[in-house]
């Protein structure tokens, strides 16, 4: 589990590369607006409850009037799109991650 604070252009890059967008989609992808004050929530757990070792599912949830600095209410929208996954991806799953980097051993903190 992650939790990762940051600013549009960082979200941006991020969005890139969990959703599998295809470098010729990069530039366009960039300039999407993204929404003030939200949060982009990825998971590996389908609605069903399935667990996949990969994200297949975000949510993106936005506080309404994010501009209003004098909002006093925590009402936010909720959207849901699933996270296509090409097959020329060739990701890691958790397991295959720790597997790969068991075999080195620590060079710091020993």
């Amino acid at each position: 589990r992650v939790v990762v604070v940051c600013h549009a252009h960082v979200m941006r890059a991020f969005r890139i590369i969990l959703t599998d967008v295809p470098p010729a989609e990069y530039a366009g992808q960039w300039k999407v607006k993204l929404q003030n004050c939200a949060i982009e929530w990825y998971t590996r757990r389908e609605a069903d409850g399935t667990v996949h070792s990969h994200f297949r599912r975000r949510q993106i949830i936005a506080l309404r009037d994010a501009s209003d600095l004098c909002a006093s209410h925590s009402e936010v929208d909720i959207t849901e799109d699933s996270v296509a996954r090409s097959n020329s991806q060739f990701g890691l799953s958790s397991e295959e991650l720790n597997a790969a980097i068991s075999s080195f051993s620590q060079s710091i903190n020993n």
